[in-house]
């Protein structure tokens, strides 16, 4: 796998960060550069790469990956998110960056190996506070949405999706 050092030496393209114009610029390959006020990133928890830019009231982090193609790459259909072509979330290039949509997104990751094709389900979920019995007691009942809530500890939307079959389709 490449290091970000093998990157550096590409040759760098700079544009101005929409809606930071007079304060900030994003390069082609993912740095990114503060004119007048010091700048700084970090990654965040999934760790992907984020800058902090100050926009006058506070600071806020902004996904280099966003900025990178909000600068560089045109999105005519408006997709609302930014595929890593090849799966590497620090590896900001242009050139491996894309639009998408979420489902694109979610099937690239499949398709690349990055997601399990057969996920977790019900109560062989380890964050799961309800089970296959819980679930069938919910679906039978009459209370409302925010007692069964109450009473199992979980949000009114779960108990909302139970009683639909959004969720916990497979028990019957």
């Amino acid at each position: 796998m490449k290091e970000l050092k093998d990157y550096l030496h590409l040759e760098t393209n700079w544009e101005p960060i929409l809606g930071y114009a007079r304060a900030y610029r994003i390069s082609n390959i993912g740095r990114f550069k503060g004119e007048r006020r010091a700048s700084f990133g970090s990654s965040n928890n999934y760790g992907y790469k984020r800058a902090c830019l100050w926009n006058g009231e506070k600071y806020v982090f902004i996904m280099i990956h966003r900025l990178v193609a909000s600068a560089f790459i045109p999105n005519p259909e408006n997709k609302p998110h930014v595929n890593h072509k090849n799966g590497i979330k620090w590896d900001n290039r242009v050139e491996n960056l894309e639009w998408s949509t979420i489902s694109e997104n979610a099937q690239h990751a499949y398709n690349i190996g990055l997601r399990k094709a057969n996920p977790v389900i019900g109560d062989k979920n380890y964050q799961s506070k309800l089970n296959n019995e819980k679930v069938i007691e919910i679906r039978k009942s009459i209370l409302s949405q925010s007692k069964l809530a109450k009473i199992y500890g979980v949000s009114n939307s779960v108990i909302q999706k139970v009683k639909q079959n959004i969720s916990w389709k497979h028990v019957v």
